[in-house]
């Protein structure tokens, strides 16, 4: 529904699902965090920009604090890292990225593509144009392509947006 700029209905359900989840899951539970993490994702999407950190923030934490998150984690900060970028707040955003990143790679290890790993990397490349990082951006976003290719395949519009962003 969120994806469909459904907003007020998904928040709704989103809100009606959390009561239930507070019921049959013990506080703390990693799908706790991925319900505030999608909250924060409705405030993003209403254009509630310094709530959705907020909230975005508080799912993290839950996130972090579990060990079954997986990689839920990662998408989250990416996510985060993202909104962060759309504020201007160029440092913070690369921290997230980063952190993203090495987690990913830590979970999927250095040579297995990824499209969440091309996530990361396209993240950190925008980043680094943001930051004036030409030549650091064009690294990034080469990592994006070669990880995007192999996972999602050469006709996908991320793989050819990225493609795009590596052309000479």
């Amino acid at each position: 529904l969120r994806q469909m700029g459904r907003h007020s209905e998904a928040q709704k359900e989103l809100m009606a699902t959390r009561e239930i989840l507070a019921k049959v899951l013990p506080a703390g539970h990693y799908v706790h965090g991925l319900a505030t993490v999608e909250l924060a994702l409705l405030g993003q999407g209403q254009g509630q920009t310094a709530r959705a950190l907020a909230v975005m923030q508080e799912g993290i934490e839950i996130l972090r604090s579990n060990r079954s998150s997986g990689m839920y984690l990662p998408m989250a900060l990416l996510r985060q890292g993202e909104l962060l970028l759309t504020q201007d707040r160029l440092d913070e955003a690369a921290a997230r990225s980063e952190e993203a990143g090495k987690l990913l790679t830590t979970m999927l290890g250095p040579d297995m593509p990824s499209a969440h790993k091309a996530d990361a990397a396209r993240l950190t490349g925008l980043i680094h144009r943001a930051q004036g990082q030409d030549r650091a951006a064009r690294q990034a976003f080469v990592a994006a392509y070669e990880n995007y290719r192999p996972t999602l395949g050469s006709d996908h519009p991320r793989t050819q947006e990225a493609r795009g962003w590596v052309a000479p």
